[in-house]
């Protein structure tokens, strides 16, 4: 498996500003409140966006929230992320029976979106996870892992239920491994989101990487700016 990615300069002003950020680690997660609301707007724009196009139910705000919570809690764990977290994530968004893949076929969430059919999900997920352990990802940098894992896992589609908001909210999980914050994005960007995704899907990951570089940019901006008034 692999990806045409380009690391670098683009990563430069995040990397950066994480060191800077690095010094308040203690009060991070209390700031980071200040835009999580946008954050969780944001993907139940993007859940509600998944719909429109397959038939499920929408995950309730308060179990996102849970999700969200998670991600900032899972940096206590040690390791890659394992299909083990996935679903243990999935839980959090109210799924009882997260250990079981989808049974049917689901319509394309974009032009050039291939959903894994049913009997092939439990392998490419396998085979997902054993990527994200070896040492050619572990090169990439975290919003790279970032983009590879949303892509690949909403590309899969491995849940009947919420997997859009699952597989979203499982990518954020490569940043705050990494000591990234969560991205700062808005709802209009939902239509630059989809197309990048969209793009992605053919192996064309600059656009994607770009829009997640400019939110987890956005994102220490706005934390930064409230510990300058403090």
């Amino acid at each position: 498996m692999g990806f045409p990615l380009k690391s670098g300069s683009q990563f430069i002003s995040v990397d950066s500003k994480k060191k800077i950020l690095g010094q308040y680690n203690n009060n991070l997660a209390a700031i980071t409140q200040t835009y999580i609301k946008n954050l969780l707007e944001f993907e139940l724009s993007k859940e509600n966006w998944s719909l429109s196009r397959v038939r499920n139910k929408e995950a309730p705000q308060p179990e996102i929230e849970k999700g969200i919570s998670w991600l900032l809690n899972s940096k206590k764990n040690v390791g890659q992320p394992t299909k083990v977290d996935l679903l243990d994530l999935h839980c959090q968004l109210g799924e009882r029976q997260s250990n079981s893949c989808r049974q049917n076929q689901v319509p394309a969430l974009t032009p050039n979106h291939l959903p894994t059919e049913p009997p092939l999900i439990l392998p490419a997920v396998d085979r997902f996870f054993e990527w994200v352990s070896s040492p050619s990802f572990g090169e990439m940098h975290p919003i790279e892992q970032m983009t590879i894992s949303q892509m690949r896992l909403t590309e899969i589609f491995p849940f009947e239920q919420h997997s859009q908001i699952t597989s979203s909210l499982f990518s954020y999980r490569f940043l705050v491994d990494n000591g990234l914050l969560l991205p700062f994005y808005e709802t209009h960007q939902l239509s630059v989101f989809s197309e990048a995704l969209d793009k992605a899907f053919l192996f064309s990951t600059q656009a994607l990487v770009q829009l997640n570089t400019q939110a987890c940019e956005k994102a220490q901006d706005c934390v930064l700016k409230v510990l300058a008034e403090n």
